[in-house]
């Protein structure tokens, strides 16, 4: 990859692996928490699978957070950071 600036070589920043490797555990967990969720609606349970559901679309923010964290990327020629998708 390239700068969008300067044409030099970019790096990934220093946490790029440790935001991916948090964006799969929070990608899990939200399933986790949908399926649950899923389990206690085909069960008939009242109020707790909305609960649930919400918890589940809240985890999924942070690791959609997450993964946009992993994105980022550092020009070592010109020190300007952005954020890199494709």
């Amino acid at each position: 990859m390239h700068c969008r600036h300067c044409q030099q070589p970019v790096d990934f920043a220093s946490l790029h692996h440790e935001n991916l490797k948090r964006f799969r555990q929070f990608l899990i967990l939200a399933l986790v928490l949908a399926l649950i969720g899923g389990g206690l609606h085909w069960a008939g349970v009242a109020m707790w699978p909305y609960w649930l559901y919400g918890m589940a679309g809240f985890v999924l923010s942070q690791a959609l957070f997450r993964w946009q964290q992993s994105r980022w990327v550092i020009c070592g020629h010109c020190k300007r950071g952005y954020s890199h998708y494709f």
